[in-house]
């Protein structure tokens, strides 16, 4: 990666810009695009969550102040839809406070207009680099976990927690010969050869934000 930010992949990551203001989005969309970026522009928040592919990998720059939905507003809709591209506030009139509630309400960063292409360069790639190595491992978990039926998934989570054949048979009202199938099965399928190394697979997968 350049200290531009350009990224020479086959599949550029995408960065969704919202901003509803023309010329400035333009420029953005031409600046992102000239460092290697697939750019999504759009004027509304309306018009982002219409359009947003949630398999895409990159980020948001998002405007504070847009027509109808507010960015803050868009931030947390997103958030409640499950969307996981880190955001990136772009305000032409910042204060502490805002910051600090755009930050805590998960955005990773505020920039104020107009933000210098090199340090916005910057940003976004970081931004980006963050998502992308957080999505890899995700999606590596989540092929693993994918593999697995509901009933293995139950078994896996229950060991996870630490309790033995006889209580996870009591739990879920199967015979213990049963659950020594299922984790037989879960070994196999996951490629691990102990409980402490499922243990430390489920807490893995779940600070992907995998759900088993």
């Amino acid at each position: 990666m350049s200290p531009q930010g350009q990224l020479p992949l086959e599949v550029p990551p995408t960065v969704y810009l919202v901003d509803d203001d023309d010329e400035l989005r333009d420029g953005l969309t031409l600046l992102l695009e000239r460092a290697g970026y697939r750019v999504c522009p759009f004027g509304s928040a309306e018009g982002l969550l219409a359009a947003l592919d949630p398999r895409a990998r990159g980020c948001i720059v998002l405007d504070v102040n847009l027509p109808g939905l507010q960015g803050p507003e868009l931030q947390a809709e997103l958030g409640r839809r499950g969307t996981r591209l880190p955001i990136l506030f772009l305000t032409g009139s910042a204060t502490v406070p805002l910051a600090v509630e755009a930050i805590r309400a998960g955005a990773r960063d505020v920039l104020l207009k107009p933000a210098k292409p090199e340090v916005l360069l910057a940003r976004v790639a970081e931004l980006v680099a963050e998502h992308t190595a957080f999505a890899r491992v995700h999606d590596g978990h989540q092929r693993l976990v994918d593999c697995l039926t509901p009933r293995e998934r139950e078994v896996l989570a229950l060991l996870a927690e630490g309790l033995v054949h006889k209580d996870i048979a009591a739990r879920l009202g199967i015979s213990f010969r049963t659950v020594e199938v299922h984790r037989a099965h879960i070994m196999r399928k996951t490629g691990l050869a102990t409980t402490l190394a499922l243990a430390d697979f489920v807490r893995a997968a779940r600070a992907a934000k995998v759900v088993i």
